[in-house]
């Protein structure tokens, strides 16, 4: 089934995944600004974009931070990432609008944990580190080509190191607090964020995956080909078979309580997990956190990182035909039962989107935003 997409919740495009930035490449985020004097709470700030430049709404459709940037992303504690086309720099914004810093940074991620990863330019060279609220430069990292550097959780981020000497030496990893010590020492192949007080690490380049606590100590032995966060007090885990991955789930004391045997899986949210036993990830079934099946579908996700929120998940379905219109083109809600709440359906994927999650009661719905009873709210984009 052909996965259908359609344009992202964004003005512009930005290397990152899960909160993760590759050292050495050049992406990053976004433009221009002014002011709003209204407050916002960011959980009501929707991305649009007017002719060629980039605003917020409201949940209401209400135009709260008019249209002025040339590129925007969405808002993440508090303030959102702006880009400069002329000096090909970012800055950040805050939730009335307002500038809070320069246009500055080569590289710029969401903040999260309170700090945010950016880079700038010292001559040829990009010096890679961690902004507070303040836009100030509190942690500056020296990491060692083609390192992966993330941004904090829970108190902690991983970052690369170089160790050894000569041809000896090699990157690792370990965490640092907000200080910029490094509380867990760097010997790992790979780390990556804690989530609910436990980090998934590997201390080999192709040896598996186990789990640390903050003090570095091993909670979870060895023995995933792929582990995830933790969500809900359970992680998605994936073991080779066969040569192909399996998807299960563990608690927090390393126990399979759901065994890998999916082909897609989803991390739990609101109680449920999306999972499917086809490897292109059609026919979609909802489970609970037993591993019993509330509901079976034929409908498709358009994005692993998809999942439950506010109770609805976005889906996709098409039907075939022997007579005209030979194909049908569905995209809407589904609700933990598997059942449709909101659906749009045509004859033709021109002009269709896919079906965003939910936040403070609004969504993404094709071209635009929609509440949760279906009902369009504003554009998304309108020239």
């Amino acid at each position: 089934m052909k996965k259908i997409r359609m344009i992202l919740l964004m003005c512009t495009i930005i290397f990152s995944i899960g909160g993760i930035a590759y050292a050495d490449d050049d992406a990053a985020k976004i433009v221009e600004i002014t002011s709003n004097d209204s407050i916002n709470n960011e959980n009501s700030l929707y991305l649009i974009k007017r002719a060629v430049k980039c605003g917020y709404i409201n949940n209401k459709g209400e135009i709260v931070i008019q249209p002025q940037f040339e590129e925007a992303y969405d808002f993440s504690e508090g303030s959102a990432i702006i880009f400069d086309k002329t000096s090909r720099r970012y800055a950040y914004i805050d939730n009335t609008g307002k500038q809070i810093t320069e246009f500055k940074f080569a590289d710029a991620m969401d903040f999260s944990d309170g700090m945010a990863l950016v880079s700038v330019m010292e001559g040829d060279q990009k010096k890679w580190g961690y902004i507070n609220r303040s836009g100030e430069m509190v942690i500056k990292l020296d990491k060692p080509f083609g390192g992966y550097l993330h941004s904090f959780s829970e108190g902690l981020a991983a970052v690369p190191v170089s160790v050894g000497e000569g041809n000896k030496m090699e990157t690792k990893y370990g965490f640092i607090d907000k200080q910029g010590n490094m509380v867990i020492e760097a010997k790992y192949a790979f780390a990556a964020k804690f989530t609910e007080g436990l980090a998934p690490v590997r201390m080999d380049t192709y040896g598996k995956y186990r789990y640390i606590n903050k003090q570095g100590e091993t909670v979870i032995e060895d023995k995933f080909n792929i582990a995830y966060d933790f969500s809900e007090g359970i992680a998605k885990v994936a073991v080779m078979e066969s040569g192909l991955f399996k998807y299960g789930y563990i608690n927090k004391q390393g126990e399979t309580i759901i065994e890998p045997k999916y082909s897609k899986a989803g991390n739990f949210s609101e109680g449920v997990a999306i999972v499917s036993m086809d490897a292109w990830g059609d026919d979609l079934s909802i489970i609970d956190s037993t591993g019993k099946t509330i509901a079976n579908t034929k409908y498709k996700i358009f994005d692993d990182g998809q999942h439950f929120s506010e109770g609805l998940l976005g889906v996709s379905w098409q039907e075939s035909f022997e007579t005209p219109p030979y194909m049908k083109y569905h995209v809407g809600y589904i609700d933990k039962n598997g059942q449709f709440k909101i659906k749009y359906t045509d004859t033709s994927t021109v002009g269709f989107g896919d079906a965003r999650d939910f936040k403070d009661g609004v969504a993404l719905f094709n071209s635009y935003y929609i509440d949760k009873q279906g009902n369009k709210i504003a554009d998304y984009i309108k020239y």
